[in-house]
């Protein structure tokens, strides 16, 4: 059965995860971290093909990280909790939200239903393309904190 490295951090209101160092390339740090599914801890997650967890790789600027990191180091990586809320409410809430308002405005408008449809998940097209082009900003606010173990 596979076990969550995901935990609650001795600082209130933070989300702790272990984490790799896989390659350091100029001022950029790889970091491999496992990303367990929500249903890990589940009775029959061994059974299931929906609770498998899967790496995920990581790029930091360096100057993120401590002095003393090496290739193959150990390290804590922290998030606050609510950082991870902005970003489950900018990308799925939003999205959504915004696909319900243009149908019931479009349905209103009495436009046909496959219009709807291709309008509103073009407005959701739009609307992830948007955060797409300001994921620089996105970068500067969700950061981590990475201690070394």
């Amino acid at each position: 059965m596979l076990q969550s490295n995901l935990k609650v951090s001795m600082q209130p209101e933070c989300i702790e995860r272990s984490a790799t160092i896989t390659a350091i390339k100029g001022s950029e740090v790889s970091l491999t971290v496992l990303r367990p599914s929500a249903c890990s801890h589940c009775e029959v997650a061994g059974h299931c093909h929906a609770s498998e967890s899967r790496l995920e790789t990581i790029t930091l600027d360096r100057s993120q990280l401590p002095s003393d990191i090496a290739l193959g180091d150990q390290v804590s990586l922290e998030m606050r909790s609510s950082l991870g809320m902005r970003a489950v409410l900018l990308t799925m809430v939003v999205p959504t939200l915004l696909i319900i308002a243009v149908t019931i405005l479009l349905s209103y408008l009495e436009v046909g239903t496959l219009a709807q449809i291709l309008i509103a998940l073009g407005v959701a097209a739009a609307y992830m393309l948007l955060l797409w082009l300001l994921r620089d900003r996105f970068e500067r606010t969700f950061t981590f904190t990475v201690r070394k173990k």
